[in-house]
């Protein structure tokens, strides 16, 4: 079941939330009427990579295939983010 709350009264029922969401329920939880987060039990949710295999499979049938070279161009690339991301990671927890 999908429930709307505020973030006021998630925080005031806390407990109760997380009774309903190890439930089977999905909170939707909200500010000022825009959705902040959406919580899930965590043994519901699918693994990263069941989901990134679904997106490729989504985007090569929209798309097509690419060559060798443009993937290995694009997973330089992410390689690259993922490597930024780990060192200003890095730095905020040595501040």
């Amino acid at each position: 079941m999908k429930r709307v709350m505020t973030a006021t009264e998630v925080a005031r029922n806390f407990s109760e939330v997380l009774d309903q969401v190890v439930a089977g329920d999905q909170i939707v939880i909200t500010r000022g009427n825009v959705e902040i987060v959406v919580m899930n039990s965590a043994s519901s949710q699918e693994p990263n990579s069941k989901l990134l295999a679904k997106s490729l499979d989504e985007h090569f049938a929209k798309y097509g295939p690419i060559s060798q070279k443009e993937a290995k161009r694009k997973l330089d690339r992410l390689n690259e983010m993922r490597e930024l991301d780990m060192m200003l990671e890095a730095e905020k927890w040595n501040r």
